[in-house]
């Protein structure tokens, strides 16, 4: 899901609800001492993406 979410923009500014909410989760899993996974740049989300449709 951190993955998924972190990098969305809404309406062309930089930083969206989603966004917002891999923060929150990561910052979550951090403070509990679990493992965070990377996240790539959102270009290569949206790359990736682009792949699979």
């Amino acid at each position: 899901v951190i993955t998924r979410l972190a990098g969305i923009s809404c309406a062309g500014r930089p930083d969206s609800c989603p966004n917002q909410l891999s923060v929150a989760l990561r910052q979550c899993l951090e403070e509990h001492g679990y493992a965070v996974p990377d996240v790539p740049a959102p270009q290569d989300i949206l790359s990736d993406l682009r792949d699979t449709i």
